[in-house]
C-alpha cells in the first residue's frame, strides 16, 4: 500500500472497518521517523471473568479477610510515623505523590504489562473527540496568529481548552506508571503540550514542531499500549538483547512541570535527522508492503524485502542508541534506546511476523519523530 502525506496535527483518523473490531485495533501503516501516519489508539482490554461458582458466604468472607488486611496496613503506618513526619518509607509528608517508576533505574526493557494504559486511553481519546469536532487536522499550521480569522481562534481556544484537561489528567499518571520510559514519555508529553498552549496567544508556524512532539509521545504510549494488548511486546521480550545500563541521570523525576527535552539544536540532533532520512530512503520498499500480510503469506519478493530491511534497521537501532547515550540527556537517552529496543524487537519477529507485530515498530517510528519534532522546536 502507499502512504499519502499525513495530517499537519496527527490525532486519530478514523477508518471504516466491518464487525465489532475497533477501528484502533488494526495497524494499517508502518510509516517511517519522517512521515506522519494516523494516531493508532490502544484498544483496552476485557475486564476478567468473574469466578465461577462463587457462594456468596465465600464472597462475604473474601470481604472481611480485605477489609482485615486494609486496616493492619493502616495501623503499621500509623505505627512507623516518626515524631519528624515521616512515614515509614522515609518521604516527607507533603512531598507529592510516590513514584511508582522510583526504583526503576535499570536497562531499558520491552514493557510487556503498564497499568496506565487504560487510562490514557481514555485521556487521549477525550482529546481526539474534540479536536475531530473542529476539525483540527484541517488548518493550516503556516498561518500565524497575528492572521488568524475568527473561526480559527474559536478552533485554536478549543484545542487550548482541551489540551490543558489532557495535560492536567496526564499529570496524574506520571506518578503511577511503574516504568521509567512511560514516565518520560508523559513528562515529555506535558512539556511539549504545555509549551504549545503558552505559545498560542503569539503563535507562528515554528511553534507547531511543539504539537508534533507531544503527538508523538502520546501517540508512542499508544502504539506501545496496544502491543501489550495484542499480547506482541509480551511474545518478543524474552527474544531480545538486553542493553547497557543508562548512562546519564535524571534530574526532575517527580517533577510536576517537566521542561522540555532539548532546548539546543546540536550534534545529536543533526546527526538523528541524517539517521532517519536515511533509513526512511532505505525502508521505502518495505514500506509499500501492506503491514496486515502475515509472513506465512508474503511472495517470494515480499520476503526478500523484509529479510533485507532486518540488518537494516538494527543498523538503525544501534545509530539512535549510541545518539542518545552521548547526549548527555537522560530523557532523550531512555528514549533513544526505547526506540532502538522496540525497533530491534520487531526485527526479531520479522520471520513469523503477524499484523499486531506491527505495534512495535509503530511505537519505534513515533519515537523517532518525537526526538525529530522536538530538534525543530528548541527554542
Amino acid at each position: 500500500m502507499t502512504y499519502p502525506p499525513g495530517p499537519h496535527y496527527g490525532a486519530p483518523q478514523q477508518e471504516p472497518v466491518g464487525g465489532q473490531s475497533q477501528w484502533w485495533e488494526t495497524p494499517d501503516q508502518r510509516g517511517g521517523p519522517g512521515s506522519w501516519e494516523p494516531q493508532q489508539q490502544w484498544a483496552a482490554a476485557p475486564p476478567p471473568p468473574p469466578p465461577r461458582g462463587g457462594k456468596t458466604k465465600w464472597i462475604l468472607a473474601s470481604l472481611a479477610t480485605i477489609a482485615v488486611i486494609m486496616l493492619t496496613a493502616i495501623v503499621t503506618v500509623v505505627a512507623v510515623r516518626s515524631d519528624h513526619g515521616e512515614v515509614g518509607n522515609g518521604a516527607p509528608e507533603g512531598s507529592g505523590p510516590e513514584l511508582a517508576s522510583a526504583n526503576d533505574t535499570g536497562p531499558i526493557t520491552i514493557i510487556t504489562d503498564e497499568p496506565t494504559c487504560g487510562a490514557w486511553s481514555k485521556v487521549s481519546d477525550e482529546y481526539y473527540q474534540i479536536a475531530v469536532s473542529v476539525k483540527f487536522d484541517d488548518r493550516d499550521p503556516a498561518i500565524p496568529q497575528s492572521s488568524w480569522t475568527a473561526g480559527q481562534r474559536d478552533m485554536y481556544e478549543t484545542i487550548k481548552k482541551a489540551l490543558t484537561h489532557q495535560v492536567e489528567q496526564t499529570t496524574k499518571l506520571v506518578p503511577q506508571t511503574p516504568h521509567r520510559a512511560v514516565r518520560v514519555l508523559y513528562q515529555q508529553f506535558i512539556a511539549y503540550a504545555q509549551t504549545y498552549i503558552d505559545r498560542l496567544p503569539s503563535y507562528v508556524d515554528d511553534d507547531d514542531n511543539l504539537v508534533r512532539a507531544s503527538n508523538a509521545a502520546s501517540t508512542a504510549v499508544g502504539h506501545l499500549c496496544s502491543a501489550i494488548t495484542r499480547r506482541s511486546a509480551q511474545a518478543v521480550a524474552p527474544l531480545t538483547t538486553a542493553v547497557d545500563q543508562p548512562t546519564n541521570t535524571h534530574e526532575e523525576e517527580g517533577s510536576s512541570s517537566p521542561t522540555k527535552m532539548i532546548t539546543k539544536s546540536g550534534s545529536v540532533c543533526s546527526e538523528w535527522n541524517q539517521a532517519s532520512k536515511k533509513f526512511d530512503a532505505a525502508a521505502e520498499s518495505w514500506r509499500a508492503i501492506d503491514n496486515k500480510i502475515p509472513a506465512k503469506d508474503w511472495t517470494p519478493e515480499q520476503k526478500s524485502i523484509e529479510e533485507a530491511i532486518g540488518p537494516v534497521m538494527a543498523t538503525y537501532a544501534d545509530e539512535l542508541e549510541r545518539l542518545g547515550r552521548q547526549s548527555a540527556n537522560a530523557s532523550l537517552e531512555d528514549i533513544a534506546t526505547l526506540a532502538a529496543v522496540y525497533r530491534r524487537a520487531f526485527v526479531a519477529v520479522i520471520p513469523t511476523y503477524i499484523s499486531n507485530d506491527a505495534y512495535l515498530q509503530l511505537t519505534a517510528v513515533q519515537l523517532a519523530r518525537m526526538v525529530n519534532a522536538a530538534c525543530k522546536s528548541p527554542s
